[in-house]
């Protein structure tokens, strides 16, 4: 769609500064005020907002080493002001699906897409006009969905850290009618307890921080929860929050529905929290208390979201800088990462910055795709303590 079927030649010659910025103002919203009339198709339109969210991609194979791009919209000034929010996250969420898509497959760049890209800004202004959503496929496996949330479900969220190697769990059977964005949708259906966050967005060809954000947004909205990612190396410790548990029968028989049969030993839910807390693992709790018909993962599930118990991560730490440059290397040895080697130097980089004491095992494990087993055993061969916390 061209630009020049909206602004004449002279409104874009006064606004091209920001509609293609210099690098300082790159990855940032910015929004025009245009007060005279601009002519589209024979009608005039009044006060109005060009807003855009441009993004530099800097790299030695562009030609003039770095590309430049923006995805803008044209807005009446009413209608901006009551949904900037919304607006100002569309265009967001669509740079970053064009900036994976460049560094997937050049997407942006490459002439081959060009008449796609037209077809996307086409989709996007006429489905959000007419309908108020859309769903656009731009390649085999990567596809664009956005809706305009109604005025009524904005209000203001607390701030959630979702983590990569955070497991979401559903605290609802179904999704309440107030969500109406689909790129949380699928994410919400693609939840089971099971898959941690990085897991999830692999699966379903969704960019981490969309699934980190649809996340959030459930978290605060009280429909889901995180957890641990179930191992039988985890172990557990009671919060304070456990005396009220003891004291509420409801609170117990409501947890009874969810682990099926008790062990032979134990009488009630209480017992077995202590009986997990005190094992040195959930293996050893498995093993010691013949636990084999109780849904031992869905007691640690109803634990941690409930605040009964906490997880004891662990933390590698390794004295010497040098040592920890190594441990990382070995570490990227045996891990399966894809990317280039320029990604690999990013990567060892970042997992060397976890060994002094800062990165938790699950953290580290994640990162790399390698089991516990596989970094401790690596990490005890340069003597690298192993604390809990």
């Amino acid at each position: 769609m061209s630009l020049h079927s909206f602004i004449s030649t002279d409104v874009f010659n006064a606004t091209s500064d920001y509609l293609i910025p210099r690098s300082e103002l790159c990855g940032k919203i910015i929004a025009l005020y245009a007060l005279d009339p601009i002519l589209l198709n024979d009608r005039k339109l009044g006060e109005l907002y060009m807003v855009g969210y441009p993004i530099e991609l800097t790299k030695e194979k562009y030609q003039r080493k770095c590309i430049e791009f923006n995805l803008g919209i044209m807005l009446d000034r009413e209608e901006y002001e009551r949904r900037e929010a919304v607006y100002s996250a569309l265009l967001k969420k669509v740079g970053k699906v064009l900036v994976d898509l460049e560094e997937e497959c050049e997407f942006v760049w490459s002439e081959r897409y060009k008449t796609e890209i037209s077809k996307i800004v086409r989709t996007i202004y006429e489905d959000l006009q007419r309908q108020g959503w859309m769903h656009c496929e731009i390649t085999g496996i990567t596809s664009l969905d956005a809706r305009l949330q109604p005025l009524e479900c904005r209000s203001v969220f607390r701030s959630v850290q979702v983590r990569d190697f955070d497991v979401p769990i559903l605290l609802r059977p179904a999704i309440p009618a107030s969500i109406t964005d689909m790129g949380v949708l699928k994410v919400a259906e693609s939840i089971d307890g099971v898959r941690c966050v990085k897991h999830l967005a692999a699966v379903g060809s969704v960019h981490i921080g969309i699934v980190k954000k649809s996340v959030g947004l459930l978290m605060n909205l009280d429909c889901a929860a995180l957890i641990d990612i179930f191992q039988y190396c985890n172990s557990y410790l009671l919060r304070k929050e456990f005396a009220a548990f003891l004291a509420s029968a409801e609170k117990q028989e409501e947890c009874c529905r969810c682990i099926g049969e008790f062990p032979e030993k134990f009488k009630s839910v209480p017992e077995l929290y202590q009986a997990l807390v005190q094992a040195k693992s959930v293996g050893d709790f498995i093993k010691e208390n013949a636990a084999t018909k109780t849904n031992v993962r869905m007691l640690v599930a109803y634990g941690v979201v409930n605040r009964l118990i906490r997880r004891v991560h662990h933390y590698v730490y390794v004295k010497e800088e040098m040592e920890r440059q190594q441990l990382a290397k070995d570490l990227l040895e045996d891990a399966h990462v894809a990317g280039g080697k320029d990604e690999r130097k990013r990567l060892r980089r970042e997992i060397a910055g976890m060994l002094n004491g800062t990165g938790c095992l699950d953290a580290i494990c994640c990162k790399l795709g390698l089991s516990q087993m596989t970094v401790r055993e690596a990490a005890a061969e340069y003597m690298a303590v192993v604390f809990p916390k």
